[in-house]
């Protein structure tokens, strides 16, 4: 009982920190917009979004492989269209 109630936390905790993160996405579009001619800022937000699409495949194949009702994709105001039926 002890580890589902350690999985349901972490589950909870990485939730909030997807939230957290995809909240973020509009200051980093301010940035790129800001600092358009910096290779440097572009770099930075590109490698940002590669590790939110990096976590989101992992987190999705865990999920299959894993069966951990961890399923960040039930939440269709963060990805629309995107659900099992």
């Amino acid at each position: 009982m002890q580890t589902a109630a350690k999985e349901i936390e972490l589950s909870e905790q990485i939730g909030n920190a997807v939230v957290f993160i995809a909240g973020e996405v509009g200051r980093w579009e301010q940035y790129l917009h800001l600092h358009a001619a910096s290779p440097r800022v572009r770099g930075i937000i590109a490698r940002l979004y590669a590790h939110m699409i990096s976590f989101s495949v992992r987190s999705a194949r865990l999920e299959e492989t894993q069966g951990l009702g961890m399923n960040i994709h039930s939440n269709p105001v963060m990805v629309p269209n995107v659900g099992k039926n």
